[in-house]
């Protein structure tokens, strides 16, 4: 099934998911479209933004799913903290998840979000902010449909889980692993490349052809200009990388593996 990636926003970042009323009112939003048919697969909620990992045989249906949940909810927010106006950032952000190499990466980014600073599976997060605790013990509440993204691990989701909390710490606290959806693109490279998302981020010791392929990726994703920040290089440097990437058949098992520009 494909999936996409959706992060809500709180506007200028007021903590709206800080309130046990609010999470369940989150919840119970998520409940009434998932009985409408919307695959929920992954969550996680902070304070003020929330990730959500949304099956969709149709990325048009996402728009209406979203509208389904920010509408009531936003209503339900003000209410609560007795407050008018916008509650959310418009527009969303949303990706379409385009490989399995994506989607390998994508629900333990997501449930990692919670704990920061977590490097063991045991520091993580597991109360009702993400859908992590329900992945390890199976007991998801009915909202939840993990089971196309939960089978890629093969029944081994935590080992999966420890690899992406070793390879997080591994990288620049304050480089571009910090949060923020060009994450779980950075780590897809690392994986498909083997090579350490460290190593792929440091321009002394990182090889060119990884960070090519990165530079690739990440504008495919974001867009050369998001590429040029992360990697710390000009933007025609992104596009000469990219121009490359596409074209050289030496690079295409890695792009195979990351999916289809």
């Amino acid at each position: 099934m494909p999936h996409v990636h959706v992060i809500i926003s709180a506007n200028q970042d007021r903590p709206v998911f800080s309130e046990p009323e609010i999470i369940r009112d989150t919840f119970i939003a998520f409940e009434r479209v998932a009985s409408e048919g919307a695959t929920i697969s992954a969550y996680a909620l902070m304070s003020a933004h929330a990730h959500l990992l949304l099956g969709a045989e149709d990325p048009a249906e996402v728009g209406s799913v979203m509208a389904r949940i920010l509408a009531p909810l936003a209503r339900n927010i003000n209410g609560r903290l007795k407050q008018h106006g916008g509650v959310f950032r418009h527009p969303y952000w949303r990706g379409v998840v385009r490989s399995a190499s994506h989607l390998y990466i994508l629900p333990l980014y997501i449930h990692a979000n919670p704990s920061p600073h977590a490097t063991t599976l045991a520091r993580l997060d597991v109360g009702l902010r993400s859908s992590h605790a329900a992945w390890m013990s199976g007991d998801a509440p009915d909202f939840l449909r993990p089971r196309a993204a939960l089978d890629q691990y093969a029944g081994d989701y935590p080992a999966a889980m420890q690899a992406f909390l070793d390879d997080r710490a591994a990288a620049p606290v304050a480089g571009a692993l910090a949060e923020g959806p060009e994450q779980y693109t950075i780590l897809a490279v690392a994986r498909a490349t083997g090579t350490r998302p460290a190593t792929l981020l440091d321009s002394a010791r990182g090889g060119k052809r990884d960070r090519m392929l990165l530079a690739w990726a990440l504008g495919e994703e974001f867009g050369n200009a998001a590429a040029a920040r992360i990697l710390g290089v000009e933007r025609h440097t992104i596009g000469r990388w990219a121009r490359a990437v596409a074209v050289d058949d030496t690079f295409g098992p890695s792009r195979a593996r990351l999916g289809p520009a």
